[in-house]
């Protein structure tokens, strides 16, 4: 049976603990850009270069 693409992905929740004046940076950088706290975490994740095996090869 095909699965649809909402079945396969569901958004998950990660909490973290920030300072206030963190929290109010990140708020206020998240303003300026016109974005969501949520897509500066997602744009940050996906820019993340990881490595693979002993090999050393990147993935990303």
């Amino acid at each position: 049976m095909y699965e649809q693409p909402q079945d396969i992905m569901k958004d998950k929740t990660v909490s973290v603990r920030l300072s206030e004046r963190r929290k109010h940076k990140l708020f206020l950088y998240a303003a300026q850009r016109e974005k969501t706290i949520t897509a500066l975490i997602e744009d940050w994740v996906d820019s993340l270069k990881l490595k693979e095996n002993k090999d050393n090869i990147e993935i990303g």
